[in-house]
């Protein structure tokens, strides 16, 4: 399998429930939002062994007047935090969560985050999902992939269209991101060092310290180099991008 350009951008939806989460949605992005739950759990909410229905359980639609797009928002945490309630601490001496250690960190690693999957089922494809204050990104999927990104900063042959098909995606995944509230993000290779960061549920200031931590001198900050384009020595490839849209901001003010 070929590396993926991972993205990562903070955004500022009100998560405090499905519900409240899928009608601001609905009104940024203007579409229809049907939410509720896949269950493939394997416990009940007593924390009971028992074996999951693989069934989707909708809970409400929020309908736009003419929306042309029907998107659906599931709570991939929706049984652990029904669990939670009911029992609190008590919940780690439950039969399901007690017998295994992986269970009980996915129970702790539920109840210390949220995480909303949104998706458009009619076309088949993900948009991404929500973990905590961050967004992970699969709408605006760059499709000539990781090294293709790498390759419109550092010397080479192709840099001019790599860079152009770079700044074309940016501009779609700002335009984007200025809907969820967001105005920064991460570009992180998804099978690279910073692959952690794409795939855990670390909030929008934990990944800014990991990143100060372990890849200071292995970041681009992509609008700084727009302003003098220097180009990195070939095969020069950074481990991850920043990306705060300012370039592209200033054509467009």
């Amino acid at each position: 399998m070929g590396h993926d350009v991972h993205i990562v951008g903070r955004h500022n939806l009100d998560t405090s429930s499905i519900e409240t989460l899928a009608k601001d949605i609905s009104q940024r992005l203007k579409v229809n939002v049907e939410y509720g739950v896949f269950d493939k759990f394997s416990f009940d909410r007593d924390g009971l062994f028992r074996k999951s229905s693989n069934k989707y359980q909708a809970f409400g639609e929020i309908i736009v007047p003419e929306a042309e797009k029907t998107l659906w928002l599931t709570d991939e945490f929706y049984m652990y935090h029904i669990v939670w309630g009911r029992y609190g601490e008590k919940a780690w001496q439950l039969p399901y969560f007690s017998k295994y250690e992986s269970n009980k960190q996915e129970l702790k690693e539920a109840v210390n985050n949220i995480c909303f999957e949104l998706r458009d089922n009619a076309e088949d494809e993900d948009y991404g999902t929500f973990f905590n204050d961050t967004f992970h990104d699969w709408y605006n999927y760059f499709f000539n992939r990781w090294f293709s990104f790498c390759r419109a900063f550092v010397e080479n042959e192709a840099q001019e269209l790599c860079l152009s098909n770079v700044n074309n995606h940016r501009k779609k995944t700002m335009d984007f991101f200025n809907l969820l509230g967001g105005s920064e993000t991460f570009y992180f290779d998804d099978q690279g060092e910073t692959q952690y960061l794409a795939y855990d549920y670390y909030d929008w200031e934990s990944i800014l310290k990991e990143v100060e931590k372990n890849f200071k001198d292995t970041t681009l900050n992509i609008s700084e180099f727009m302003k003098h384009k220097k180009l990195l020595s070939k095969d020069d490839y950074p481990l991850a991008f920043y990306d705060d849209f300012a370039d592209l901001k200033t054509k467009t003010d």
